[in-house]
């Protein structure tokens, strides 16, 4: 009996009060943070149950050996009992319901504790004290934050990598978003930022999003070449408090003018005696004086003969093409179909309006090596956008034009291996829907042969919705120069 007064008295209902305000603002703050104005009320509350617990837990210990001079009330006892049994059920309910509060303050993106959890395992600070450019390049910071997390052998920028640095060669401020592939085949990021009027600390931002084109152009290492080779104390050092940016974007090319361009390779710059260029390529960065702006650059280029000799072999070939009328680039062939290994046949654009395109039929008989043009106007005329060519021979074939974003179609056909075109008409279906008749089917497919025969299917476009996108079935005798409606499929 003493034991069941003592819990009831242990768990008194002001006692179940503070904890609930307790609970209450302990799965608030996992909810939506407040240190300021909710941690001092938590506080407050526990030190309340806590001092309350110590001096109920005195209180029976003192009073053990106490007799009991009357006995209690049993209509009394009972609610005593009662509320001993409650008590305990009530605190587990309100513990396991703020648990489950803060644990849906847990979840990404569902509370602030979420946010202090991603900040706790993706972000890590760590001091940058090799930070001189002159010096150390930006190795320091490699190597600073090597220790701290595990770099890829490989790294790429997402973005422009950029820092400020001091006529004294100090880095004031830098901004770089890293990504490259783990060890399992992932890709992991780095967001490495650093500004002196803030902290001594480099932050690592680890596991954001990064579009991982992996692109050879965007790798990182050619500007820890470049700053380890390049003169640039030479150039810059006696620059009394002067404030210089550098920017590196990977691999480029560049026309800027060329006495302001140093070329540098492993061992550093390339002798100026060289042929003056109007494009500069390679991997290259810029640095200019922050009060000016970048109106008066320096740009350092990775000079690499081979990097060069490709481009200008590529750009003589770019120039080639331009002036070849036979030439027509990936972007501007539509259709292609082949009949055999040796025979094929593309529709290419000749010229282009909004939605709409103008077409040529082009032909080759060696593989796609070379390819001439057989007719400048297949479609008699009409623009759209090409849907499918299709040859069942040598001298039939087919092919369609979409209309109206691909609301309804034409089919045109030749039979003299594309030389001339017609227009295909079809009989209409006409249907009965919501009491009115109408024609749903008036986007056709390519035709194909089947027992002697070409069975030719046509849709409803993307604007269709009759039967479910039902489609009518055709058949043709005479090698498509007629079709007969069969059914409705």
């Amino acid at each position: 009996m003493k034991k069941t007064i003592n819990r009831a008295k242990l768990l008194n209902p002001i006692v179940l009060v503070i904890y609930t305000i307790a609970c209450y603002y302990l799965a608030q703050l996992a909810r939506y943070g407040g240190i300021s104005r909710r941690v001092p009320i938590i506080i407050a509350t526990f030190i309340l149950l806590f001092s309350w617990f110590i001096y109920a837990i005195y209180k029976t210990r003192k009073q053990k050996d106490t007799q009991q001079t009357q006995k209690p009330d049993e209509k009394f006892m009972k609610i005593i009992r009662l509320w001993s049994y409650i008590a305990p059920l009530l605190i587990g309910g309100i513990t396991l319901s703020t648990g489950y509060h803060i644990y849906q303050s847990s979840i990404p993106y569902n509370g602030k504790l979420s946010w202090y959890l991603q900040e706790f395992n993706s972000e890590r600070e760590v001091a940058f004290e090799r930070n001189n450019i002159y010096k150390d390049g930006l190795n320091g910071l490699v190597e600073v934050v090597s220790e701290e997390v595990d770099l890829p052998e490989e790294l790429y920028i997402a973005e422009d990598v950029s820092l400020t640095f001091t006529s004294d060669g100090e880095i004031t401020d830098f901004y770089g978003f890293l990504y490259g592939e783990d060890e399992s085949g992932g890709t992991d990021t780095y967001l490495i930022t650093y500004d002196e009027n803030k902290s001594d600390q480099l932050e690592i931002h680890l596991d954001n999003y990064v579009d991982t084109t992996y692109d050879e152009d965007k790798k990182f290492q050619p500007l820890l070449n470049g700053l380890n080779t390049t003169a640039v104390y030479e150039l810059f050092g006696d620059q009394t408090d002067k404030t210089l940016i550098l920017s590196y974007g990977g691999f480029e090319t560049r026309t800027d003018n060329f006495e302001l361009t140093r070329y540098y390779d492993e061992n550093g710059l390339v002798d100026r005696i060289r042929p003056r260029r109007e494009i500069h390529v390679g991997y290259s960065f810029v640095i200019y004086f922050e009060n000016l702006g970048s109106d008066f650059p320096t740009y350092f280029i990775s000079y690499d003969p081979e990097l060069i000799q490709e481009f200008d072999e590529q750009r003589a070939l770019e120039e080639a093409q331009a002036n070849d009328p036979n030439y027509f680039s990936e972007e501007e062939i539509a259709e292609e179909t082949f009949l055999n290994e040796e025979v094929g046949y593309q529709l290419v654009i000749l010229d282009a309006m909004t939605g709409s395109r103008y077409y040529g039929l082009r032909h080759t008989t060696d593989g796609g090596q070379n390819w001439n043009m057989l007719n400048s106007d297949p479609f008699l005329g009409s623009t759209g956008v090409a849907d499918g060519i299709h040859f069942i021979d040598e001298n039939l074939g087919f092919a369609i034009l979409s209309h109206n974003g691909g609301a309804n179609a034409n089919l045109f056909r030749t039979a003299d291996g594309g030389q001339t075109f017609e227009r295909v008409e079809l009989p209409p279906v006409i249907v009965e829907q919501n009491d009115s008749e109408f024609e749903p089917f008036d986007y056709p497919e390519l035709p194909y042969e089947e027992n002697n025969q070409l069975i030719l299917y046509v849709n409803q476009g993307i604007d269709g919705d009759y039967l479910n996108n039902a489609r009518a079935r055709y058949v043709s005798d005479d090698n498509g120069s007629t079709f007969e409606f069969i059914e409705i499929e």
